[in-house]
């Protein structure tokens, strides 16, 4: 899956409906780079899903997939929703139900002041007007995602470019992972919007430096009037304030469409087709994954899910009523990305945010950034394999994690590593490596290094370890994997009760001898928001986990893998 972590229920209730059927539920880190480089080397799994589907990769992708034309399940999707999954005339994925990113508005602040509830493209650029005069912020966006970025061009501009003309040729061709060109007139009115919105207010300067907690506290205490939000979330508001839901508009108020992308795409292997057994099986789970009853089960916990299916009416919660109609009528498009489009989109917005770029020099640069081409160039090799399931072949462990420990070390110095388990995104496969493989076989983070005592290193592994069973509010994943070690080993009690950190002799730290540590970015997220005493002793290094990896391919010698964990056997 996109993440092994999602969406317990549902695996559950699909594991319970096939009791004969054995699931082993593996993280692809949602990248089908990651899938690509796996089936490379002959090693993929039956059902693959995909939440951020990236056109040109998944057409890569395809040749290895079975065509799921002529499954009776394909007759169960509404016209025109399979036609992004479909690769010349070879149907590749299904899509599971789509959130919608939509504005989710303060309706009751506009009231107060006055202002009327947009519903098309002018009204929503002469509210946040009208807002900034008052001193409110019209829409807190974190701007310089590639998602939000993604919502404020397609989703504004799809009536009046996408939706056909040259706008929906360059869709279609990025739909069938082709290259496609923006043409002059179209780039000119997605340019124009964009301008429009650094122009009324919906898009600030300020806004290329905030993240969603920004927003949100920006919302929350009514600074700003909108933020935009995913339906796969249930959002409380405050009591006595009312809130409505803004899809994407146009010109007019029939230009209303959802944004929608789905909660995750699944494929199956083509190795599936030469085995009529195991296909009959992967049939009868299809059938279970996407049958109404799992679909409402996904939708737990959301505001509201829009079901692709014919005949599958999922529950609307909250201020999503205001939009029922849309979702009932499915007035929807999926949302288009290849390879580069995140990062091309952010940066259009930020050129059109801060410098006001003119319409051929905008149309010139997206052109560019999204048919950037991929890096096929050889870059090292590995001398070894290193799978990186956990327990593969230690309980909590992961070979390939430890290599990636020990290669930090070295390039480091540290004394000890510590670096969640994930990071080793794919196994490590003996052979040459390309930059793609590179950005598919480990999860790119930053490094960051102190000088800690034993004491203080035994406290930053403790919560790194309550870290692993810790949520932040609203994630479907815990803050961070089991922590890959090197330079150190670390004792588990059965219970969880102990967690002790010992050098790799099984000798004990010290605790008022001074160690080099370092540890991942995600190490270091979750230290902070522990509110770990050692977090802000930590300072970034230069080097990221991905090019001290990339150095040691360089050099063709890997380091061989270590044990890093003991786990005391539950009686």
């Amino acid at each position: 899956m996109y993440n092994d972590a999602a969406y317990s229920e549902w695996r559950t209730y699909v594991e319970e409906q096939c009791p004969d059927v054995t699931f082993n539920w593996e993280n692809n880190r949602d990248s089908t780079q990651n899938l690509i480089y796996q089936v490379k080397h002959g090693d993929m799994a039956d059902v693959v899903t995909i939440r951020r589907f990236e056109s040109d990769s998944a057409a890569e992708l395809a040749p290895f997939l079975m065509d799921l034309s002529g499954e009776e399940l394909t007759s169960t999707f509404t016209e025109g929703t399979l036609a992004p999954f479909t690769f010349k005339n070879k149907l590749c994925w299904y899509p599971a139900p789509g959130m919608m990113e939509v504005l989710y508005a303060n309706e009751s602040l506009f009231e107060c002041c006055g202002i009327k509830l947009p519903e098309t493209i002018d009204e929503l650029e002469s509210a946040c007007r009208q807002f900034r005069e008052l001193g409110i912020d019209g829409l807190s966006i974190d701007a310089s995602t590639g998602y939000r970025a993604a919502f404020l061009i397609e989703g504004f501009n799809y009536a009046g470019c996408f939706a056909g003309g040259d706008g929906g040729r360059w869709m279609s061709s990025m739909l069938a992972g082709k290259e496609a060109r923006l043409s002059n007139s179209y780039g000119a009115q997605i340019a124009s919007v964009l301008r429009a919105f650094a122009e009324n207010s919906l898009l600030e300067q300020r806004d290329l430096t905030l993240d969603a907690a920004d927003t949100w506290c920006a919302f929350d205490s009514e600074q700003a009037v909108m933020v935009v939000v995913g339906s796969d979330l249930t959002v409380t508001g405050k009591m006595g304030t009312k809130y409505q839901i803004i899809p994407c508009l146009g010109k007019s108020v029939s230009d209303r469409i959802l944004y929608t992308y789905p909660v995750f795409n699944t494929a199956v292997s083509k190795e599936v087709e030469n085995n009529s057994a195991k296909k009959a099986v992967v049939e009868r789970v299809l059938r279970v994954m996407y049958s109404s009853e799992a679909q409402k089960i996904l939708a737990h916990g959301t505001d509201a899910l829009l079901s692709y299916n014919s005949g599958i009416n999922l529950p609307v919660n909250g201020p999503y009523t205001s939009v029922a109609d849309l979702i009932q009528q499915k007035k929807c498009f999926i949302r288009c990305l290849n390879h580069n489009a995140f990062s091309a989109f952010s940066s259009s917005v930020k050129q059109m945010t801060v410098a006001s770029a003119s319409d051929e020099q905008f149309t010139d640069d997206l052109n560019t950034a999204l048919n950037r081409p991929l890096n096929t160039a050889v870059i090292g090799k590995s001398d070894i394999e290193a799978g990186n399931q956990q327990g593969e072949s230690n309980p909590l462990e992961r070979v390939a994690a430890s290599v990636l420990a020990q290669t930090v070390r070295d390039a480091t110095g540290a004394d000890v590593v510590v670096m969640e388990g994930k990071a080793a995104a794919a196994p490590i496969y003996r052979g040459d490596y390309t930059e793609n493989d590179l950005s598919a076989v480990v999860a790119d983070e930053n490094l960051f290094e102190a000088q800690l005592t034993g004491a203080q290193l035994q406290d930053i592994f403790d919560d790194a370890i309550v870290a692993t069973t810790t949520y932040r509010y609203q994630m479907i994943e815990p803050l961070v994997d089991y922590p890959a070690l090197s330079g150190a080993k670390a004792f588990l009690s059965a219970d969880g009760s102990v967690s002790r950190l010992m050098l790799p002799d099984g000798s004990s730290l010290q605790p008022d001898q001074v160690y080099h540590v370092v540890i991942s970015g995600t190490i270091q997220s979750a230290l902070v928001y522990l509110q770990n005493a050692e977090a802000s002793s930590f300072t970034r290094l230069d080097a990221t986990l991905q090019s001290v990896f990339r150095g040691q391919l360089v050099s063709g010698s890997l380091p061989k893998p270590e044990q890093y964990f003991e786990v005391e056997a539950a009686q």
